[in-house]
């Protein structure tokens, strides 16, 4: 697991010098909550689930940046609800689950939008299934 931390702890502080020295690029924000996320599952396997959650919150905001500019990019709609899905799932393991139950809606509700739009993807669908899965698991806890 050294190796995990390490290489995502150098990739996320690449990443946020990358982000500082210009931080209107779009691209390297991006690369950067990619960085984020990669670094939060490694603290989470770590057993580190606060640390954890940081860095996926400091991700989800970082891509609801972009959605914000871009809501009817697909990819971009599904990192969104990734994002808010885990969140949902590390505040509903830390013990917040109100918290947990609106992250996870919030997934539900973005993978809904891409279902509405491609009905037939699997990929959405598979999405939506997982998405809705978890606000049950939540909301029966």
């Amino acid at each position: 697991m050294f190796e995990a931390h390490s290489y995502s702890e150098r990739a996320l502080l690449s990443s946020e010098r990358a982000v500082q020295l210009a931080p209107d690029n779009e691209g390297w924000a991006w690369d950067m909550s990619g960085a984020y996320v990669f670094m939060g599952n490694v603290l989470e396997r770590e057993g580190r689930s606060h640390d954890a959650l940081e860095l996926q919150e400091n991700a989800l905001y970082t891509r609801q940046k972009r959605f914000f500019r871009h809501p009817d990019n697909p990819d971009v709609v599904e990192a969104v609800a990734i994002s808010f899905e885990r969140v949902a799932n590390l505040r509903h393991l830390l013990g917040n689950p109100g918290e947990a139950l609106t992250a996870a809606a919030e997934a539900v509700n973005l993978r809904t939008s891409l279902t509405k739009h491609e009905p037939n993807n699997p990929k959405w669908k598979e999405g939506l299934r997982r998405a809705t899965e978890l606000h049950k698991r939540i909301s029966s806890s």
